[in-house]
Order: structure tokens, then sequence, then C-alpha cells
């Protein structure tokens, strides 16, 4: 199978579909779409057609489909289940081909953006880019008194320039012989042993490659809140202009600065309530819509009924970002009915 990683894309942006509420799909969907698997398999190709059919059997287990859970738990069925407590997030992004300022960029950011985080964080397990910088981040962390327990998965075979991370607290060696879709399933289906909700579970993703690009869609695919970190360059940036991707709610683009990932890290709510933070995202989209309609004309400038959810997201994001943000510098943000006050200008 040519392009594999492009076409489990296009499979769990499918699989995306059927499971969304608001759109409609036949029942037996991926029943029938497993069953032309075998029309596709080609000499040498069984790894790939294997990471399909699991691929489509993670899609049943999120739709409630029982016997899949049972056939799809079986995968990591012959290994120990690593302990999985509190908070999870997941961090995925480039490894070997990250450049040094790319690298060095990503290690000051995370450092700042994990300092109110404890759980459990999974990530590559080697010393090579991203989960070598996860590993250095976690250390020092612990160092101060943080409870972090920092999971890796790794091929059976490790490359020369991707040797396992000592910083780890474990590491989950998987049956793929080399950096595959393997160890994606393997880390979800522990998640789903431990009977962790998908949505429950946060995905931050930083540059990446090719099974960087499969990672993204496959949380997003199962409902997770996948965060990826704009302008950090290969797949994280073309998965920010893939027309079938960006549009998915629980897909967002974050800036690249710490406190905008500290937000989407923390586990922290809106205070005030759904109701009360849509109120405040529309309003502060009319502020910006009334100030830039007169200058231009673009998608961002349109009434909030007609914006797309990309847009409306970003509002809340706006709204949710502010009140956070205000806390961290040592304010209180509190609902009033009357304003007795003047405006306070910072």
């Amino acid at each position: 199978m040519k392009n594999f990683e492009v076409a489990y894309g296009f499979y769990a942006r499918g699989i995306q579909h059927f499971l969304d509420k608001n759109q409609y799909s036949p029942k037996d969907t991926l029943e029938r779409e497993e069953s032309w698997l075998h029309l596709l398999a080609c000499p040498g190709d069984d790894e790939n057609i294997d990471n399909i059919r699991t691929l489509l059997l993670m899609g049943k287990v999120v739709n409630g489909d029982k016997d899949a859970e049972n056939g799809f738990l079986e995968i990591c069925s012959e290994r120990n289940i690593p302990q999985i407590e509190g908070n999870v997030l997941i961090i995925a992004g480039g490894a070997s081909l990250m450049n040094r300022a790319g690298i060095y960029s990503a290690e000051l950011m995370l450092e700042i953006a994990l300092q109110d985080f404890e759980g459990t964080i999974i990530s590559g397990g080697t010393t090579a880019g991203i989960p070598g910088i996860v590993g250095k981040v976690v250390t020092k962390l612990k160092r101060k008194g943080k409870k972090i327990n920092l999971i890796g998965y790794i091929p059976s075979h490790l490359p020369e320039d991707a040797p396992k991370n000592k910083e780890y607290d474990s590491i989950i060696k998987c049956k793929g012989k080399v950096f595959s879709a393997d160890q994606l399933h393997q880390s979800w289906a522990d998640l789903l042993r431990r009977k962790i909700k998908p949505e429950s579970v946060k995905l931050l993703g930083i540059n990446g490659g090719k099974i960087s690009a499969m990672e993204y869609r496959l949380a997003t695919m199962l409902g997770a809140q996948t965060g990826i970190i704009m302008k950090t360059g290969r797949e994280a940036d073309v998965l920010f202009y893939d027309q079938d991707w960006n549009s998915i709610p629980n897909l967002m683009f974050i800036p690249n600065d710490p406190a905008s990932i500290s937000l989407f890290i923390s586990q922290e709510k809106f205070p005030f309530g759904k109701t009360k933070l849509e109120e405040l995202a529309r309003e502060a989209h009319q502020t910006y819509f009334e100030k830039r309609i007169l200058e231009n004309s673009d998608k961002s400038l349109r009434q909030w009924k007609n914006l797309d959810i990309s847009l409306k997201d970003s509002n809340r994001q706006q709204v949710s970002c502010a009140v956070f943000n205000l806390g961290k510098a040592g304010f209180e943000v509190k609902e009033v009915w009357q304003l007795k006050s003047r405006s306070f200008k910072f």
C-alpha cells in the first residue's frame, strides 16, 4: 500500500464522520469497509492492512460495540498495562528531523506550559526530538515535586539515533519492528483498558512527521481534545490547511505561546458555565467584527450565526484564555449584575 500514512488519514476521517452524531451513515458502514480490505491487499502489505483493520475496530469500540471492544483489547492482552492515573496528556511531534531552533523553542515552551500539570503524560519514549524534550522537562518538574507519570511507546527495534529514554517511568515495547501505527494503537488500547474515555484525553501536537500525522488524526477521530501548536512546521502546519480536518470541533489550533498552551493543557474549566462562555464569545466576536468590517472582508467578518465552527471556537478560547490569564496574574473574575465601578484599564 503506497502512501500508507495518507490512506490511514482518509480512513480515520471517514470513521470520524461515521461517529459524528450530527451526520448520517448506515449502521453497517464500518463492517462493509472492513470486508473490502482483503481486495486491497498486495504482497508484503499485511502489516498495513492489519493496522487499518485495527483502526476500524477502534471506531466500533468508540461507537459502543462490545464485541469489537473485546477484540480490540486483545491487542495488548499479552502484557501488563502501565499505571495510568489522573489527567492524561499525550505529547506528540517531531523526532530526529526537528532542527535545533525548533527543539530549543519547544523545550522552553513545555517547561512553562507544564508547570501546573500533574497526572500521566504519554510520548514517544526515545531521546530524539519531542520525546527527548518531554523526558528532560518532566524530570525537571519531578525534582520540583510535581507528580507526573511518564510513559513511552517504542517499536521492537530502535534506530541508533533514537535510543530508549531512561527518564521515562515506563517504556512499552510494541510488536511493530519500526515506528508505525502499532505504537499509537497500543497506547490507546491501554487507555481503553483502563476505562479512560477518549474525550477526557488531551493531545498536544508539535511539528511532526508521518507518524505524528497519523497520531493527530487518530486522536481527533476518537474524540480526544487535540491541540496542534501553530507554525511549528511539517505535519502540524499541513493539518492546519487540511480542509477535511480543520473544522472538526475537538481539533484546535493553538498559538505558539506558553499562555495559550498552558490554557489548553490545564484542566480548569471556564468558571461561569457554557451559557456565559457562549455569550461572552459572541461579544468578543462582535467587537472584532465592528472594528474590522470597514477595513476588509474575509471569512471571520460575519455575524455569529453565520460564523464557521472553528472561528466560533476561537472566540470561546479567547474568552477562556482571558479569564485564565487574569487568574494567573492574581486577579479574580466575578460575574456582576450591575457595574458600579469604572472599567479597569491595564
